[in-house]
Parts: structure tokens; C-alpha cells; sequence
């Protein structure tokens, strides 16, 4: 049976595909995957052609992974995209024979309807993390990257005041998208992924699985996202897997959101209350 993994950008997909694929979910041959980078050094797990394939739908709808297209209903149904379907079904026929098998991609949540079309049988993924979260760790990979492209040490200071400051302008003027992204931009994408995937995945055939439940009892919510997945897998290969689990990754505390200074909007604290509590996850719904 097929799995697709999804969810909003920093939210844990990562880690998830790289607990299932030691669990022995195949993700595929190791040249198709992503190598690591300094924003996940531990490995993306995320199969370029179906990554470049997501891409090319969000774009044949006007649309990129940071600025989702709104396609009208029944959009996946489009003759448009009639060369995409059948790239899709070439990689799909890639896969099959290793059972079980799926991918990670967090566009998945944008693309589903697409994909659905042509796996009516396939079991969703949804990887869900605290919004707060998720837009700090958006930011400080955002960060990071200009860090390392910055220039010589002597001009750095300067350096990072300028572009900090044309980020705030450039922001509220709305000249540009900013070279980080605010808060809100950061609130509003982790909405529109999750409510996409949601919209798209019947309750039956999606399981919503939370973040922080892996650094809580990581063995018992892998254990529920197998059952899900009908994987049968021996406990002692579940708690090897789990050891794959990097402690720093989770880095992000409800101190650390109060002094954000930013406020979530009631609409994403609304959905996130929702998307743990089909998570099981009482204490994220209470932060």
C-alpha cells in the first residue's frame, strides 16, 4: 500500500520518512534522495523526482512550494497537466514492486488531489509541529543561509544591519517578499498546507501525527503510525529505529514562543487545536 508523507515545511517530515524507511518503508534507490545540507544535516529522505514533479504541478497551476496557486475545483483533472500524469505514473511504476513503499515531500499537501487520482488506495502521512515553531525554524534556516553566504569578517556587522533593515522595510512596504520571513507569512503557510492536506485526505485514509510525540514516547507514536500503515514491524526494530532520533532537534520551547512576540492568528490556533487533537496529542492543544 502507497504512503504519502506530508505536512508544512519544518514540521517533522524529515525525521518521520527517516524512521519509516528504517522501519522498511521504501522511499527509493539512494541517488534519487536528497542529499543532506546544513539547514537538515541528518537528511531530507525526500526523492527528487517526485520533489521536481510536485514543483512542476504547482507550477503548471501558477503557483511555486512558498506561494501556493489557488486551482479551481477538480483542478488535478485538467487535460494541462495530461504529460505530468503520465511522469507520474512512470515513477509510481518505479516503485511499486518494493512493497511497502511511499515518498516525503511537503508539497504533497498542495499536490494530493493529483496524486489521489492516481492512488485511490493510498495511505496519508500528515506530519504536524507548533506553528510557533515551525515559523522559528523557517526563520533561522533563512538565517543560517545568509549567514554562510555573508562576506569577509571585517564588513559582517555592517553587513547584517543592512540587510536586516532592508528586510523590515522591504517587508512593510511590501516592495518585495522579505529575505526572511515574517511571522505572519510563516502562519499563514503552515495554514494553507495543513488545511490543504486535510481538505484533501478522508479522514479514513490519513493519520495526523505530532512532532513533539517523538521526543515524548517516540517508540509508542511509531508504533501507531505502523499499525496505520499496516506495517508489521518487531519491537526491538522500533526502538533500534528510534535511536535515529536526534535530541537537539527539538530546540523550540513555549518560552522561546511567548518571547517571539508574536501573536498566532485565531484561525491557525483553531486548526492546530483540531490537527492534535486528531493527533492525540493533548499537550500541544493546550500551548
Amino acid at each position: 500500500m502507497p504512503v504519502c508523507i506530508g505536512g508544512m515545511h519544518r514540521s517533522g517530515t524529515s525525521m518521520v520518512a527517516n524512521l519509516l524507511r528504517l522501519c522498511g518503508l521504501h522511499l527509493g534507490r539512494e541517488g534519487e534522495m536528497l542529499p543532506p545540507a546544513s539547514d537538515n544535516p541528518e537528511g531530507f529522505w525526500e526523492n527528487v523526482n517526485f520533489r521536481d514533479l510536485n514543483d512542476e504541478i504547482l507550477a503548471a497551476l501558477g503557483g511555486t512550494f512558498d506561494s501556493p496557486p489557488r486551482p479551481p475545483g477538480g483542478w488535478h483533472e485538467l487535460e494541462t497537466l495530461d504529460t505530468l500524469r503520465e511522469k507520474a505514473r512512470a515513477l509510481l511504476r518505479r516503485l511499486a514492486p518494493a512493497e511497502p513503499w511511499g515518498w516525503k515531500d511537503p508539497r504533497n499537501s498542495l499536490t494530493l488531489p493529483f496524486w489521489s487520482s492516481l492512488l485511490p488506495r493510498m495511505r496519508v502521512l500528515v506530519c504536524v509541529r507548533h506553528p510557533f515553531d515551525v515559523a522559528r525554524s523557517e526563520r533561522r534556516r533563512w538565517e543560517r543561509l545568509y549567514v554562510l553566504n555573508r562576506p569577509r569578517v571585517s564588513s559582517l556587522p555592517l553587513y547584517l544591519a543592512a540587510w536586516r533593515h532592508y528586510d523590515r522595510v522591504a517587508g512593510a512596504l511590501s516592495i518585495r517578499p522579505r529575505l526572511v520571513p515574517s511571522y505572519r507569512r510563516c502562519f499563514t503557510l503552515w495554514r494553507i498546507y495543513n488545511e490543504s492536506i486535510l481538505a484533501s485526505a478522508r479522514p479514513a485514509d490519513r493519520l495526523v501525527t505530532h512532532y513533539d510525540s517523538y521526543f515524548i514516547n517516540p517508540a509508542a507514536e511509531l508504533r501507531r503510525v505502523l499499525d496505520f500503515l499496516e506495517m508489521d514491524v518487531p519491537g526491538e526494530q522500533i526502538e533500534e529505529s528510534c535511536s535515529a532520533i536526534m535530541p537537539g532537534l527539538r530546540h523550540n520551547r513555549p518560552d522561546a514562543r511567548e518571547s517571539s512576540g508574536a501573536r498566532l492568528p485565531r484561525e491557525v490556533a483553531d486548526l492546530y487545536s483540531r490537527m492534535c487533537q486528531e493527533a492525540r496529542f493533548a499537550r500541544g492543544a493546550e500551548n
